[in-house]
């Protein structure tokens, strides 16, 4: 063989070389970029996800529900400390919630330094802790009440916090809640979640939903918060476990909720329990109250 014959021969095992490597990495990106048939489109994933807590029938024969849960969260004068709180939950569809809490110090009940505590939201207005109409909300621009008042990721995190642990279930009705959905492929190969962006009705706002792609329930709910921050947005995130059968579905009894550390345990889980419209109406305030 000549030296050109044996230059040409490198060049095209060189270039064969070149091209199985081109072939093996792309088929490398489309093993990670695309999910298996339990992630392969957002209808898929959600109704996983509603077959998975019960089905819709049975979701929809719930309306109210009554719920007790102890939560826990680091003290606010020592984080090292956790404060233990009884808290009862109140739910009448579609998104009213009353809720109450007891504090607990050493072991022992003790009412807040602020006397009554005793939430309630109606659909559309927060009470104060005293159960009295807030006037926290009288310069917010209107549509920025409508939004607060119709989902819950629009909401300050203390009420946003309090209206997903009373209905941990809302997600199931996602499409009330988001315009669009789309898979998302960012997450490696084999992590065991499908994930889902959800787009807001502001629209621009992603929320990123996260399910365990073998049972198809909730494990992780990332809502974005634009412009909290003056570094970019900002993220919470609400993660599901322990789900246990309560009635017709099936109900998660842990909840952590990363903006106050705070883990709800729920202890009883009732539901169509016979709650009235009006206990969850606030009262007005007396004259002269702020």
């Amino acid at each position: 063989m000549t030296s050109s014959q044996s230059n040409r021969a490198i060049f095209f095992c060189r270039c064969n070389a070149l091209v199985w490597l081109i072939l093996l990495s792309s088929c490398a990106v489309a093993q990670v970029s695309n999910p298996g048939p339990e992630c392969s489109s957002p209808e898929v994933v959600l109704q996983r996800y509603i077959d998975a807590v019960g089905g819709e029938a049975a979701l929809q024969r719930i309306q109210t529900r009554m719920a007790e849960a102890n939560q826990s969260m680091p003290a606010t004068y020592k984080p090292t400390v956790l404060e233990h709180f009884k808290y009862r939950f109140e739910w009448k569809a579609p998104n009213k919630v009353v809720f109450r809490h007891t504090d607990y110090w050493f072991g022992f009940a003790a009412k807040t330094f602020l006397g009554a505590n005793t939430f309630k939201f109606d659909g559309q207005n927060w009470s104060d802790f005293d159960g009295t109409l807030t006037r926290n909300d009288d310069r917010t621009p209107p549509r920025q009440r409508k939004l607060k008042a119709e989902y819950p990721m629009f909401d300050g995190p203390f009420h946003m916090m309090a209206r997903v642990v009373a209905d941990p279930l809302m997600v199931a009705r996602s499409k009330e809640l988001y315009s669009n959905f789309k898979v998302s492929y960012e997450l490696k190969a084999g992590s065991g979640l499908c994930a889902l962006y959800a787009s807001g009705p502001d629209g621009h706002t992603r929320d990123t939903l996260y399910f365990d792609a073998q049972s198809g329930l909730l494990k992780t709910w990332e809502i974005q918060m634009p412009g909290w921050r003056p570094s970019g947005d900002f993220y919470f995130h609400f993660q599901f476990d322990d789900y246990r059968q309560v009635g017709e579905v099936t109900f998660p009894y842990y909840i952590y909720f990363d903006f106050y550390k705070a883990t709800f345990r729920f202890t009883k889980v009732v539901h169509n329990l016979a709650l009235a419209d009006s206990d969850f109406v606030p009262k007005p305030k007396k004259p002269g109250a702020y």
